[in-house]
């Protein structure tokens, strides 16, 4: 009887650390890869650079971005976050060259935050009993434009109240000058698509109440800039990563 063990058994008791080796070199591959002169657009058109991008963009999130965001990037509408995971996405491209540009902005500057170049366009203003005398809205009004939000986006509503509320959408309060007349935003400056049927697209939440207290209360959400906290290289990571990962 030989005095070794079988080959098998050392194989099996060297395989977690064989493992764990390599992830420790992938990582430190990714870290080594620097992405900071690099065009965010060619880093995801590479599939070299783009697999070293989400190696260093994973724990990144984990540690900076999961925690209002979601394990999932499945965000929570009740603090007004949004879903990472789909392709809604509220910021378009605007003053960049690319969907992926403005992401990469949004990551930079933050939204509402304190850099001086934050993204803080698109307020939604509150119509209810807080809104200046001019823009204020009665009770039955604000009713009257959820059921037009709710109508357009597929959502049971009130069918004459919808109409009604059609009037004050396309003329005062000028819903319509963000969002569009046809209710699909404006991505340029950060207006919502109110077409969007899943609840997942909706940054507040779709139901009849989250909708009618956005229209009567305002909301104004935020996002920390992160380019004075995480460097160029983490921040294109992060910005393919969280793009490619998305359902589209």
């Amino acid at each position: 009887m030989s005095a070794y063990p079988p080959l098998r058994l050392v194989w099996r008791a060297l395989l977690p650390a064989l493992v764990a080796t390599c992830a420790s070199l992938a990582l430190a591959a990714a870290d080594a890869v620097d992405l900071r002169a690099a065009d965010v657009d060619a880093v995801a058109a590479s599939p070299l650079l783009s697999a070293a991008a989400a190696q260093r963009a994973r724990p990144l999130y984990a540690r900076h971005c999961a925690s209002c965001h979601g394990e999932q990037r499945q965000g929570d509408p009740a603090r007004g976050v949004p879903n990472l995971a789909d392709a809604n996405w509220l910021w378009g491209d605007a003053t960049e060259d690319s969907e992926l540009q403005a992401l990469l902005q949004t990551l930079r500057v933050g939204i509402r935050a304190e850099h001086a170049k934050t993204r803080r366009i698109a307020d939604m203003p509150a119509y209810g009993p807080t809104a200046a005398p001019a823009q204020r809205l009665s009770e039955t009004q604000i009713d009257e434009l959820t059921d037009t939000v709710l109508r357009l986006s597929g959502q049971p509503h009130d069918a004459a109240a919808a109409q009604r509320g059609a009037k004050l959408f396309n003329g005062a309060p000028n819903c319509f000058d963000c969002h569009g007349a046809d209710g699909r935003g404006n991505s340029d400056w950060g207006a919502s698509d109110l077409t969007v049927a899943a609840s997942s697209g909706w940054l507040w939440g779709n139901s009849r109440a989250a909708i009618r207290q956005s229209i009567r209360g305002g909301r104004a959400g935020r996002c920390p800039d992160w380019g004075g906290r995480l460097d160029e290289s983490d921040l294109k990571a992060l910005a393919v990563w969280l793009r490619a990962s998305a359902a589209h």
